[in-house]
């Protein structure tokens, strides 16, 4: 019986460990009347597949997720909450609204679940990407799905009014190829953030620095 509880218990964690789902952007203080969402990024390169074994919350209120997939290096956008007299710019993949899910406009929390284990979690604080972020329209984004979530200095505010719902981060930078003396390509992204706008840092595609 041993033996078969360790089976198990790797095969979950091979099963669990290919799946690399973090939060992404966050909109918590939109103008008018707050109209909030979630970004959810794969940064693997498997598929996931996300069930009622998932959970979005904000410590209060809690949502389990329909069967969906999350491509390998895919998105995933999440409303949280909707004014009845709302509306978004773009199609939201799940509609997590009805759900107590309401995002503070100076602090809260987004928390990610695996059949009760977290994934990811976060306490973001408005000052990450004020003024911008609050209630004119720009998202909070992450600049790298590597380094910790609650890490004020890996996040921005976006560059793009609106934010950038299922597509690349503003903040992460544009990547370009160079070419080193043997032939062989690197590619790099120069990273623009909101604390050092005229800096370039050089990063990889996952965005750790190189």
């Amino acid at each position: 019986m041993k033996h078969v509880a360790i089976t198990l218990l790797i095969l979950m964690s091979i099963c669990f460990g290919q799946y690399h789902i973090v939060v992404n952007e966050i909109m918590y203080n939109s103008p008018g009347f707050d109209k909030e969402w979630v970004e959810l990024y794969n940064y693997s390169r498997s598929d996931a597949v996300l069930d009622s074994n998932w959970t979005i919350s904000d410590g209060e209120g809690i949502f389990h997720f329909p069967t969906i997939t999350i491509r390998g290096g895919g998105f995933l956008t999440i409303v949280v909450h909707l004014p009845d007299t709302g509306h978004l710019t773009f199609t939201p993949d799940v509609d997590a609204t009805d759900h107590h899910i309401y995002l503070r406009n100076d602090s809260d929390q987004v928390i990610i679940k695996y059949r009760g284990t977290v994934v990811d979690s976060l306490t973001y604080h408005s000052c990450w990407g004020a003024p911008l972020t609050d209630g004119r329209g720009y998202t909070l984004e992450r600049i790298s799905a590597y380094r910790d979530s609650n890490d004020s200095t890996n996040w921005s505010p976006s560059r793009v009014l609106g934010g950038t719902p299922g597509a690349i981060n503003s903040c992460t930078g544009v990547f370009e190829e160079q070419t080193i003396t043997d032939g062989r390509k690197l590619s790099i992204c120069l990273l623009y953030t909101s604390d050092a706008a005229d800096e370039l840092d050089g990063v990889d595609l996952g965005g750790r620095r190189i």
